[in-house]
C-alpha cells in the first residue's frame, strides 16, 4: 500500500496530503461514488448519492455501520441529495429532495426528527448548508432562484439569491457538482458558476463578499469550452484579461480564497487575498486527474469532496487493476481517505 508520502496529486500545492486512510472493506460498506465527507470528533462519514446511503468510518478507516433508511415511513427518505452537521454536532441532517424534507439522525442512526420544508413544496433542492439553528440554505439546480436562506421553524423564505439568466437555465448541466458551499472562518460562503460575486451566508440573510472584475463571466460547459485561446505558464496577468469561462468551485483558508476556474480545457487556480481585494498570486495548474470523476486514464483516480473545515479538504482516491475504469469497489480494489491541507504558497504565508 502507498503510504501518503508517496502520493502525487496534481493538487499537491495547494492540497499535500496530510494522511491516507485505508477505508475498510467489508459487507456493508461498498461505496460506489463517494459525494462528501463529514468529520466530527473520531467519525467520518462519507455520503454515496448513488447508493442512496450514508457510510460512518472510525477515523482510522474501520467500519462502523451505515445509513440505509429508503422509504417513504417515519424516520426514512426517499433520496438523499446531502448531509450536514447539525448545530451542536450530536448528529447530522440528511436533504430529502424528492420528499421535500430534512430528517435528523443520531450518530447510532436513530431518527431523532423530520423537517417538512412545508414552504417549498414544488421545488427540489440538491445541496444544503446549515447557517444556525432552524435557518438553513438551500441551493437547487434547476431553479431561477438557486439560493434560498430559509428558517424551518417559521416556515418562511428570509431571502432568496439573485435570479438566475434564462441562457444559464437553458445550459445548466444535470450533473450538479461540487456544492458551492465553502467553509469561513465566521460563516459560510457561497459562489454562483455563473456570477462575479461571491457571498457571505448567516441566519439574515445573503451579503456580497467580493465581487471580481471578469468581463464577462462565461458560463462552463465543460465539453464546449472555447478552443481559440493559446494558455501557458508564463501568463503571469490573465486573470484581468477576458478569459475566464466561470468560477467552478471556491476554497477559503487563512482569509484567502482559492479559486478553480477554467478556459479552453484547461484548469486554473487563482489565490485571492480577501483583505487587499486583490490577487496575490496566479498559479497555472492543470486539474486532469483531480477532477475527472472516473473518466481519467490513470490508475489512481481523486474524487474532490466538500472541505471538512477551512484548513482541511478531502478526497476519495481507488487505484484499479484496469485504466479508465468506472469507479468500482471490490474486495480486490483499495480505496482510501485522503485528508490535505488546505494551504497557500510560501509567498503568501508571511
Amino acid at each position: 500500500m502507498q503510504t501518503a508520502a508517496e502520493i502525487e496529486t496534481s493538487d499537491s500545492i495547494l492540497f499535500p496530503v496530510r494522511e491516507l486512510i485505508q477505508l475498510e472493506n467489508v459487507s456493508g460498506s461498498i461505496l460506489n461514488r463517494a459525494s462528501k465527507v463529514l468529520q466530527t470528533g473520531e467519525r467520518l462519514l462519507i455520503l454515496d448519492i448513488k447508493e442512496n446511503v450514508v457510510l460512518h468510518f472510525s477515523d482510522d478507516g474501520r467500519f462502523i455501520t451505515k445509513l440505509s433508511k429508503e422509504g417513504r415511513g417515519p424516520g426514512e427518505y426517499n433520496q438523499i441529495s446531502d448531509i450536514c452537521l447539525n448545530v451542536d454536532q450530536t448528529g447530522y441532517l440528511v436533504l430529502d429532495n424528492l420528499n421535500g424534507r430534512i430528517l435528523e439522525y443520531s450518530w447510532s442512526n436513530e431518527h431523532l426528527s423530520t423537517q417538512k420544508i412545508d414552504h417549498l413544496p414544488q421545488r427540489m433542492f440538491h445541496r444544503f448548508e446549515v447557517l444556525d439553528k432552524g435557518v438553513i440554505a438551500l441551493y437547487s439546480n434547476s431553479e431561477e432562484h438557486r439560493l434560498l436562506i430559509y428558517d424551518t421553524k417559521n416556515d418562511e423564505i428570509i431571502e432568496q439569491g439573485k435570479k438566475i439568466p434564462q441562457w444559464v437555465m437553458s445550459n445548466t448541466p444535470l450533473n450538479i457538482g461540487p456544492s458551492p458551499f465553502f467553509q469561513m472562518e465566521d460563516g459560510i460562503g457561497y459562489y454562483e458558476i455563473f456570477d462575479q460575486t461571491i457571498y457571505k451566508l448567516s441566519s439574515s440573510g445573503i451579503s456580497p463578499l467580493v465581487t471580481f472584475d471578469f468581463s464577462p463571466i462565461e458560463f462552463i460547459n465543460l465539453d464546449g469550452l472555447k478552443e481559440d485561446a493559446s494558455i501557458t505558464d508564463n501568463a503571469e496577468t490573465i486573470h484581468s484579461k477576458n478569459w475566464v469561462s466561470g468560477i467552478y468551485q471556491v476554497n477559503y483558508s487563512n482569509n484567502h480564497l482559492i479559486l478553480r476556474t477554467t478556459y479552453n480545457k484547461v484548469w486554473f487556480t487563482l489565490i485571492y487575498n480577501v483583505s487587499d481585494q486583490e490577487f496575490q498570486t496566479f498559479k497555472f495548474k492543470e486539474y486532469n486527474n483531480v477532477y475527472a470523476l472516473g473518466n481519467s486514464p490513470a490508475e489512481k483516480l481523486f474524487f474532490p469532496l466538500y472541505p471538512m473545515n477551512q484548513n482541511h479538504a478531502t478526497f476519495i482516491s481507488s487505484w484499479f487493476k484496469n485504466k479508465g475504469q468506472v469507479i468500482e469497489t471490490n474486495e480486490e480494489d483499495n480505496l482510501f481517505l485522503g485528508v490535505g491541507e488546505i494551504s497557500l504558497p510560501d509567498q503568501l504565508k508571511n
